[in-house]
């Protein structure tokens, strides 16, 4: 049986082990329901609590600004929605080359009444803080922007934006959801709230999280009990929450040293695809995160490289998981001007902290091997 190599962490990552222990204790002990006012409920209810102080701790935030939701898409569309529903007015600054979590709903907000501004990032791959500056206007009540692109790895100036926003007394919201735990950071005082998933760290898929500050006033998107202090409704994933406190955890252990360790393997695979397959293209030119790859093999149709590469035991992508199964072009390469035919030609290869240099070096011999073989997959 061929070993399998997995090179698509930006949809999802491996549980960590230590993680799973976590989260199968909790499974197996902590059964309660967080707001029951008996032994079981206050047993269940200190362990939210406690990843709470642990989460905010890390990230600098007061633990009442920590709001657990169901996952990185619920926590974008929680803060989007609960400043703009309703009122029907204002306007909105993002890119064209957001998420589908981001991008999807600020359109919604249009037809709801706002209005919007999509910034393109041309072929760097990340909008630059002197255009998001350029396209604030009076009514302007929204910055939304990811710090990480998800299919390029193109890192966002975050810092400097964060400043900008500040200055103009505009929430800014951040898509951080493909940046924590690839490279260490800090959350600048403009960023108003930043969202981020568990199962893109090693921990579970079904937990999300955004940070919110205090001051940041938003309606809630599931309204019900008064759990996450009334900013979301619905019993509390308290496994799922336990695991993701873990995942975090574990990131004061692993980083830096980790990021640098990535940064080595996705640099390994570039410059050895690279002295094999001299046209192939990285997609963005800006500055990336350490384990992001999106890669384009002129002449080569992309969807039958990646059969054929999960015929060999790679699993890779177009991009991202939530536009799986369309089989259209990548909105976000087409809108960063790369050409059609080159959009085609593209796969994104993510590593994570449990892959190796073996794997890599594998890897790298396969993709070789199928794109010299079949310059014109069909």
């Amino acid at each position: 049986m061929k070993h399998k190599i997995y090179l698509d962490n930006n949809a999802a990552t491996a549980l960590d082990p230590r993680v799973y222990s976590a989260v199968i204790d909790c499974l197996a002990k902590d059964y309660g329901n967080p707001s029951s006012l008996h032994s079981f409920g206050r047993e269940s209810r200190a362990l939210i609590t406690r990843a709470r102080h642990t989460i905010a701790q890390y990230f600098q935030f007061k633990p009442q600004e920590v709001v657990f939701t169901s996952s990185g898409t619920e926590a974008l569309n929680m803060v989007i929605r609960g400043m703009c529903s309703g009122s029907g007015k204002g306007h909105i600054i993002t890119s064209d080359v957001e998420h589908a979590a981001v991008y999807t709903t600020v359109k919604l907000m249009e037809i709801q009444g706002c209005s919007a501004t999509y910034l393109s990032p041309g072929l760097l791959g990340a909008v630059t803080p002197d255009v998001v500056k350029a396209a604030i206007r009076s009514d302007t009540r929204l910055i939304a922007l990811m710090a990480v692109n998800n299919e390029t790895g193109v890192k966002t100036d975050i810092a400097a934006i964060a400043a900008i926003a500040l200055e103009a007394k505009i929430p800014f919201l951040v898509d951080g959801i493909a940046l924590l735990g690839k490279d260490p950071f800090t959350i600048p005082s403009g960023v108003s709230a930043i969202c981020f998933s568990g199962y893109k760290i090693h921990a579970p898929k079904g937990i999300g999280l955004a940070l919110v500050r205090s001051s940041l006033k938003l309606q809630p998107l599931i309204s019900g009990g008064e759990q996450e202090f009334g900013r979301r409704g619905g019993t509390e994933n308290v496994p799922g929450i336990v695991g993701f406190a873990e995942a975090i955890r574990i990131l004061t252990e692993v980083l830096p040293a980790a990021s640098d360790r990535m940064l080595a393997l996705r640099n390994q695979f570039e410059e050895g695809l690279a002295r094999v397959i001299p046209g192939m293209i990285v997609n963005g030119t800006g500055p990336r995160v350490s384990n992001t790859s999106n890669i384009a093999f002129p002449g080569v149709d992309g969807e039958a490289l990646l059969t054929a590469l999960d015929i060999e035991g790679i699993a890779a992508s177009h991009g991202s998981a939530c536009a799986s199964g369309a089989l259209e072009p990548s909105r976000i390469l087409l809108n960063m001007g790369v050409p059609v035919e080159v959009v085609n030609a593209s796969i994104r290869f993510s590593i994570s902290r449990m892959t190796t240099s073996e794997e890599i070096q594998r890897a790298v011999e396969i993709i070789a091997k199928l794109v010299q073989k079949n310059t014109r997959i069909v």
